[in-house]
């Protein structure tokens, strides 16, 4: 079975990735990193983005949460770091859906492709490119939770749990029929950083076990359609979301 990742090159999908280096190499045919943020914008538009929506507070909390994350990734190694010692052919792309990535990807001849930490819009030309189906990991019990900064949005709301959602990509984000999820209970000393380690080191577990279900099988499930009465939906927090956030004594880090 061939398998494609589309991610990141960040410590999340390497979590989430590793696993399946780990105990089925011989399945990734390869990965797609993306060198954008947020969709196709650059840093600059990015920041600029975070910035007017969210505050001051939430661009500098998240800026200490990337120098956190760079330091850790020193110890986990990131996607790339997994293909180069793997072996395992790399395409880097601005645009997922341009022409050129588009081709690369069907070299692959991909089977099944997931998404990883992935910060691109997935168009319908990719999706159908596998013979048994593209998916994402997300890392929130679906269908809450839907969209930007899952972890964030958990703990102000105050949920007892998040977890890690495997689903059928579909055209709207996050929305595809769930084939596998765990809960993840969170605890009274967590943070966003902590859960968002938990859920990508379990979802890349969640991922292992998916892939050698269909690998024994030679089936992939139809999943579970997602009840739009329990769907929320996120985009960066507001100004007075993160207010609440901070007051609730609730940490990022």
């Amino acid at each position: 079975m061939n398998v494609v990742f589309l991610c990141l090159d960040d410590e999340y999908a390497g979590l989430m990735q590793h696993p399946v280096y780990n105990q089925l190499p011989e399945c990734i045919s390869g990965i797609v990193v993306s060198t954008t943020y947020y969709g196709k914008k650059g840093f600059l538009q990015t920041a600029w983005t975070i910035f007017r929506q969210s505050g001051f507070r939430y661009f500098l909390k998240m800026a200490q949460l990337k120098l956190l994350k760079s330091k850790a990734e020193g110890e986990t190694l990131s996607p790339l770091q997994l293909a180069h010692k793997h072996n395992v052919p790399v395409v880097v792309t601005e645009d997922v859906n341009d022409e050129s990535t588009i081709e690369q990807i069907r070299a692959l001849a991909p089977e099944i492709i997931i998404a990883t930490n992935f910060n691109q819009v997935v168009g319908k030309t990719i999706r159908k490119l596998p013979t048994l189906g593209t998916f994402n990991m997300h890392k929130a019990l679906l269908p809450k939770h839907r969209g930007m900064a899952p972890s964030f949005y958990a703990m102000l709301e105050e949920d007892k749990y998040t977890g890690v959602s495997l689903h059928w990509m579909q055209r709207r984000i996050d929305r595809g029929n769930i084939v596998a999820q765990t809960k993840i209970p969170i605890q009274s000393t967590d943070t966003v950083s902590s859960l968002n380690l938990k859920a990508a080191k379990l979802g890349g577990k969640l991922i292992t076990q998916f892939l050698a279900h269909v690998c024994k099988d030679d089936v992939v499930p139809e999943g579970i359609i997602q009840d739009e009465f329990l769907a929320s939906e996120h985009s960066f927090p507001n100004k007075k979301q993160v207010s609440s956030f901070l007051k609730k004594g609730l940490r990022f880090f």
